[in-house]
């Protein structure tokens, strides 16, 4: 069928039927009405939504074409089976006053796609608004990320005006870069029952402050180019319960955790080179895994004092690890090379039983005078943890096994 350019604005909440419908405003005919036996058409969008609009099924394939540029200012709802292609380059941005409210079923997913199938044909969908009525459920997304910016991403949560969106039951496949982008102080309530597949780079990209919104029924591992959720450094001001995914956490930069960070068992953290996470305040890091689920935090590549180390500037009796294997660390000088430490501005404490530390370019835990270790001596510690390969660095400032030091 021929598509055609309607060449007018969708009216206020204007639905439209299989049947042709006049419009007022329509520049293509003198016309003041559609002929009635006129056949179905797919609508061309090709200029921003500016009065609330609702895109209807109106033809069993392909409904709507959007091309361009297209910024979303009302409020626009589209409704089940409703299936839209994406021209090459093309971008929809919901702005400050906007949402989109997407919400398929099981039976009638809606769906977007490339006009080819072809990862990166067309650029982003971008969630530049706070509006709560903004929700993906039961979406199909494909062939998107080709902006060659915001980490190639399909679907990008941007922070500037603290964007959030519902994502719930959609798939997200196909990307030139990652699936989903979520910035900073950006949120994604409800996050649930997504799959990402065969995407060209990670599924996720996520600020460390939103960490605790990603679920277990998601599948992060389907044929990505990297299986594994990236994790950007943030301020966590809100308690954030890290979930066991399916893939690993790899965690980028430098953290400040200023509230609650809880890792359940099994959770894998990948470490980037140079990656810190600071506990301060009354911040509290706890990792309790379990002898069948030991929690991992290794480098992102296995080498000693890859990644720099857990800084405990906290006294909150929640920094507690419990079988937790923890690998690579140690790469700060100033800290005397060590993969954990315990400092005393706070009167910091940690808690640590049945751990492993291994390959710590100095040594695996070193306590400053005026902080606390649990067990509070060198020798119970040293019994109810393990401590393999640490002070292995060239420049290891450290004596004897270098497991712990306690001043």
């Amino acid at each position: 069928m021929e598509m055609k350019n309607i060449q007018i604005k969708l009216k206020p909440l204007l639905f439209l039927f299989v049947l042709g419908i006049a419009f007022s405003s329509c520049s293509t005919s003198d016309d003041s009405e559609t002929d009635p036996d006129t056949p179905a058409e797919v609508f061309i969008i090709d200029y921003n939504i500016d009065s609330d609009t609702v895109l209807t099924n109106h033809l069993p394939g392909v409904d709507y074409e959007i091309c361009g540029s297209i910024d979303i200012k009302a409020n626009l709802i589209i409704e089940p089976g409703v299936e839209i292609v994406m021209c090459a380059g093309s971008r929809i941005t919901i702005e400050r006053d906007g949402s989109l409210n997407a919400v398929g079923s099981n039976a009638s997913p809606i769906i977007f796609r490339g006009k080819t199938a072809s990862p990166g044909f067309w650029q982003v969908l971008h969630f530049n608004s706070n509006n709560p009525s903004n929700e993906l459920n039961h979406v199909v997304i494909a062939d998107g990320g080709g902006a060659n910016s915001f980490e190639n991403a399909t679907i990008w949560v941007n922070d500037n005006n603290a964007g959030q969106l519902t994502l719930k039951n959609s798939t997200i496949s196909n990307s030139k870069g990652i699936g989903l982008l979520v910035e900073g102080i950006a949120s994604i309530p409800n996050f649930s029952n997504n799959t990402f597949s065969n995407n060209g780079d990670s599924p996720v990209s996520i600020a460390m402050s939103n960490i605790g919104a990603l679920d277990v029924a998601s599948n992060y591992a389907d044929g990505n180019t990297k299986n594994q959720v990236y994790v950007k450094n943030a301020t966590v001001n809100q308690p954030q319960m890290v979930k066991n995914i399916n893939v690993p956490y790899l965690i980028k930069g430098s953290s400040d955790i200023k509230s609650d960070l809880k890792l359940e068992p099994g959770v894998r953290f990948l470490m980037s080179s140079g990656a810190v996470i600071d506990v301060n305040n009354s911040g509290s890091m706890n990792a309790l895994g379990t002898s069948n689920k030991p929690i991992t935090i290794k480098g992102e590549v296995d080498a000693v004092g890859y990644w720099a180390h857990i800084h405990f500037n906290s006294n909150n009796p929640l920094n507690k690890f419990t079988h937790v294997n923890i690998k690579n660390g140690g790469s700060r000088s100033s800290y005397k090379y060590s993969s954990i430490w315990v400092n005393d501005n706070n009167n910091g404490s940690f808690n640590m039983t049945d751990c492993t530390i291994a390959d710590s370019y100095g040594w695996g835990v070193y306590v400053e005078n005026g902080a606390t270790m649990i067990p509070s001596t060198k020798s119970e510690v040293e019994s109810v943890n393990t401590f393999i390969n640490n002070g292995s660095g060239t420049n290891a400032d450290c004596t004897d096994t270098c497991s712990i030091y306690l001043p």
